[in-house]
């Protein structure tokens, strides 16, 4: 009997990795990246305005309440670039700043003096502003050329959302394990619902090792159960290799009882035993 590290670190040593292979995002959610992520862009790809109201230059030096400005232009998301002269613009959350404006003054901290077919053509701040406040600058989330996800992180939908927004649209994952689950006993009652005859029990355990095995990505290919007889056994072993499985997982009869005959089934299928016994509970 050997320790749970002991037997993990010869599961490792005798695992083979995975090759790659591309996926849209769509397709690639619960996927294990294969390869890091290095962003082709910035995040925000340009400075921008995290309020509605309007862009001044600031140019380090603070604004005193009642300063007024004339309204040079406006700004709204999606507007291509304007330079931004030596007055206010007034923008939009999410616009692109007018080149050479700085600072953003909300729109419930300024008077509007005058207006022209309902756009302000004069403000007046109402209270201190303080330099590159309100404004997101380029690169600020994620700079390019930043690795973003490093290959062996699960792509959960705050990866992908990222990823989304970098411009990435394929992604290489490892491949999914093929994977079949038997399981062994002439007591296991398959159904939930059918009723036990004396001696019977529930197959509980494929259908966990089967929702175990899927929330950690492999692909359940075969699975089934099998009474104890080694025919039978090398019967669905058959199945399932043909099914493509790369891994198979069994339950049961690997101990030393009469009827513990999967050891000796696989011996005489050519296979080399590891280990045998874990000291685990």
């Amino acid at each position: 009997m050997i320790a749970y590290s002991e037997a993990l670190q010869h599961l490792m040593e005798a695992a083979t990795p995975l090759p790659a292979e591309r996926l849209t995002l769509h397709e690639a959610g619960g996927r294990i990246l294969a390869t890091d992520i290095i962003s082709g862009q910035s995040l925000p790809p340009f400075d921008n305005s995290a309020m509605d109201g309007f862009a001044l230059r600031a140019n380090g030096t603070p604004f005193e309440s009642g300063t007024g400005f004339a309204v040079q232009g406006w700004q709204a998301a999606g507007d291509a670039g304007a330079e931004g002269g030596e007055g206010a613009w007034e923008i939009m959350t999410g616009a692109r700043m007018p080149v050479g404006l700085d600072t953003v003054v909300p729109i419930e901290n300024v008077e509007i003096l005058a207006s022209e077919d309902g756009r302000p053509t004069r403000i007046a701040l109402k209270s201190v502003v303080k330099p590159g406040q309100n404004v997101r600058l380029r690169g600020q989330d994620v700079e390019e050329g930043e690795r973003v996800l490093q290959a062996g992180q699960a792509l959960d939908i705050n990866a992908r959302t990222l990823l989304h927004a970098i411009g990435v649209a394929e992604v290489a994952v490892v491949a999914r394990p093929k994977v079949a689950v038997i399981a062994t006993g002439k007591e296991l009652v398959t159904e939930a619902a059918q009723a036990l005859d004396s001696g019977q029990i529930r197959d509980s355990n494929r259908p966990y090792l089967i929702g175990r095995l899927q929330a950690a990505g492999a692909e359940v290919v075969w699975q089934g159960t099998v009474g104890d007889e080694v025919a039978a056994f090398d019967a669905v072993l058959d199945d399932a290799l043909a099914a493509g499985a790369q891994v198979l997982v069994s339950t049961g009869a690997v101990s030393a009882g009469r009827y513990d005959f999967i050891p000796d089934a696989l011996r005489a299928r050519g296979a080399r035993i590891v280990f045998h016994k874990v000291a685990i509970r």
